[in-house]
C-alpha cells in the first residue's frame, strides 16, 4: 500500500508549485475522497503516470518465453454419495437417462448396477458414458445436459468405494477457448493496477495481476461445475455448497518446462500456483506427468489440484495402443487412470467436509441458554445423520483401501536425505488419521449435545413448574372469587323471608 503523501519518495521530488496549483490539488484530493470511483487524487494520478512508465519494462518481462506453452485440456471433478444421498443419486441417473438398459450405455441399467454395487464390498467401477450439450450429434447411450461454460463434452464414471460410499468422477473436455485461457492471460499486456483505498492506494504489478486472473478463472469454472452437480447429480459437496474442499483437478499439457535444470519456469510457476505447495509429485509410470497440490492460498481453492504433463516427455513413451502421438492419443491413455486417481485422492476432502460440519455444530452448541429445545433436537438430528456416515466410513474404508483402483497411477516425491514418499500411501494414511479424529470428535459432540439436551430439558421443566405455580395461584384466586359470588347468590334461596323483609323495608 502507498499513501498519497508518500509518492514523492517513489517518483522523485515534486517541483515548486504556485499557490493556485496547491489549492487546485487540495480541491481535487477532497473530490477524490468523496468520489473515489470517479476521481483520482493528485498523487494517485501521478502514480499512474509513474507506473505506466515502469510497465514499459515490466509488461514484457511478465510474458513467458514463446517456447513455453500451457494448454488446459480437461478438468476432473469428484462427487461422493453416502446413504443420505442415494435418492438424489438415482434421481440424477433418471434425469440423465441412465436408469434403464435402453437409454444407458453398454445396454445395461446403470442404476441397477449402482444399486447392486452398494451391496458388495466396494472396488467396482462403471463407465457411465459421454455427456454432451443439447443439440449436439448423439450416438446411442449419450446423455444430454447443459454443461458449464467452456466445456464441449464430459465423460462420467461411477466408482463404488465401499458398500455405503460411492463416487462419480466427471471429466470435462475443454473448448478451444478454454484450452487457451491461461495462455491468453499470461501473454496479455496487463499492466500495474492501482486500487484506491482509504488515504492511499494498493499497487499490484503485472505478474501478480496475471496470477490473480488465473485464480479467478479457476474459481469460476469450479463454481460452475459444483452448480452442475447440484442440478444433475447432487451429492455431499453440492448439497453442502462447500466450494473450498470440492475435489477438482485440471490437466495441463505443457511445452518448454523441462529446459535445463529448472523443471518449471519461474513465471509459469507463479501464475499457476505451482510454487505454493510443498513440492511436486512425479508419476511412477507415466514419464513427464506431475501432480501439485495445493496451488493457491485462496480459501475457495483448497480442493483444487494441477496435473501437468510435458509433451516432449510423453513422446518418449510407447503409445501406439492409444493412437500414437498427439494430444488426443495422450488423453486416451491418461483417461484410463486419472479419473480413478482423482476420485480416491478426493476421499480426504470428503472427510474434511464432515470435520468442518462437526465443527459448525460444535461451535453452535457452546451456549445452552441461547438454544431452545427445537433447535437442540434439530442439531442432534444433524449430528446423528453425520454419525451414521462416519460410523460406516470407520468400519468400511480400512478394508476398502486395498481394492482402490489407482495402483497404476501413483505419484512420488523425494525430499533431501529422505526416501521417496508415495502419494497413494500418504493419502491413505491421511484418510485413516482423519477417520480416527472424526470418530473422536463425533462421539464428543454427540455427548455434548445429549448433555445440552438434558440441560435444556431441565430448564424447560423448571420453566414449566414456574408456569404451573403461577397458574395454581390464579386458579386459587378464581376459586375464592367464585365461592364468594356463589355465597352472595345463595342468600335469597337460603333465607327467603329475611331477604323479602329487607326488600319490603327498603320499599317503605
Amino acid at each position: 500500500m502507498t499513501n498519497d503523501s508518500d509518492f514523492e519518495s517513489k517518483a522523485g521530488s515534486i517541483p515548486p508549485q504556485t499557490r493556485g496549483t496547491v489549492v487546485a490539488r487540495r480541491i481535487r484530493n477532497w473530490a477524490a475522497r468523496q468520489l473515489p470511483s470517479w476521481i483520482d487524487t493528485a498523487n494517485t494520478k501521478q502514480s499512474r503516470a509513474y507506473y505506466r512508465e515502469k510497465d514499459v519494462e515490466r509488461i514484457p518481462a511478465s510474458i513467458p518465453s514463446s517456447n513455453q506453452n500451457v494448454s488446459l485440456k480437461q478438468v476432473f471433478a469428484a462427487e461422493f454419495y453416502t446413504p443420505a444421498h442415494a435418492e438424489q443419486l438415482f434421481s440424477g441417473f433418471k434425469k440423465l437417462g441412465w436408469d434403464s438398459a435402453r437409454t444407458s450405455p453398454f445396454r445395461t441399467s446403470s442404476e441397477e448396477w449402482a444399486t447392486r454395487s452398494r451391496k458388495n464390498s466396494g472396488g467396482m467401477w462403471l463407465n457411465l458414458g459421454t455427456i454432451v450439450p443439447p443439440g449436439s450429434k448423439q450416438n446411442r447411450g449419450v446423455a444430454t445436459s447443459e454443461l458449464p461454460e467452456g466445456f464441449s463434452a464430459a465423460r462420467a464414471e461411477f466408482l463404488s468405494v465401499s458398500p455405503s460410499l460411492s463416487c462419480i468422477i466427471v471429466t470435462f473436455e475443454s473448448t478451444s477457448q478454454m484450452e487457451a485461457r491461461y495462455e491468453e492471460i499470461a501473454r496479455s499486456s496487463v499492466g500495474t493496477r492501482l486500487l484506491r483505498i482509504e488515504r492511499g492506494h494498493s499497487i499490484t504489478p503485472p505478474g501478480e495481476n496475471k496470477r490473480r486472473m488465473i485464480a479467478e478463472s479457476r474459481e469460476g469454472f469450479r463454481s460452475d461445475i459444483l452448480k452442475w452437480f447440484k442440478s444433475n447429480l447432487p451429492g455431499a459437496f453440492s448439497a453442502s455448497g462447500n466450494l473450498e474442499l470440492f475435489p477438482t483437478g485440471e490437466l495441463l499439457f505443457v511445452d518448454g518446462f523441462r529446459n535445463g535444470d529448472e523443471k518449471v519456469p519461474s513465471l509459469w510457476r507463479n501464475y499457476l500456483g505451482l510454487d505454493y505447495g510443498t513440492g511436486h509429485w512425479e508419476s511412477s509410470n507415466v514419464a513427464g506427468l506431475m501432480f501439485a497440490h495445493p496451488v493457491s492460498h485462496d480459501e475457495n481453492q483448497k480442493g483444487h489440484s494441477v496435473i501437468y504433463a510435458e509433451r516432449s516427455e510423453l513422446r518418449r513413451t510407447e503409445n501406439a495402443l492409444f493412437g500414437g502421438d498427439g494430444d488426443e492419443a495422450y488423453l486416451n491413455r491418461l483417461s484410463i487412470e486419472l479419473p480413478g486417481f482423482v476420485g480416491h485422492w478426493g476421499l480426504s476432502a470428503l472427510l474434511r467436509l464432515y470435520q468442518e460440519e462437526l465443527s459448525v455444530v460444535r461451535d453452535g452448541s457452546s451456549s445452552a441458554r441461547s438454544v431452545d429445545a427445537a433447535t437442540a433436537i434439530e442439531r442432534l438430528q444433524r449430528v446423528t445423520s453425520n454419525s451414521i456416515d462416519i460410523s460406516l466410513f470407520s468400519a468400511e474404508l480400512p478394508d476398502a483401501f486395498p481394492f482402490m483402483l489407482w495402483s497404476n497411477c501413483d505419484f512420488t516425491t523425494q525430499q533431501d536425505g529422505m526416501e521417496s514418499i508415495s502419494l497413494a500411501a500418504a493419502s491413505r494414511q491421511s484418510s485413516m488419521d482423519l477417520l480416527e479424529r472424526l470418530g473422536k470428535s463425533d462421539r464428543a459432540i454427540r455427548d455434548l449435545l445429549v448433555q445440552q439436551g438434558n440441560l435444556i430439558s431441565a430448564m424447560e421443566g423448571v420453566r414449566t413448574q414456574r408456569n404451573m405455580s403461577k397458574l395454581t395461584v390464579i386458579m386459587t384466586a378464581l376459586t375464592v372469587v367464585i365461592l364468594l359470588l356463589t355465597a352472595l347468590m345463595a342468600v335469597p334461596v337460603v333465607f327467603p323471608k329475611a331477604f323479602q323483609a329487607d326488600i319490603t323495608s327498603e320499599s317503605e
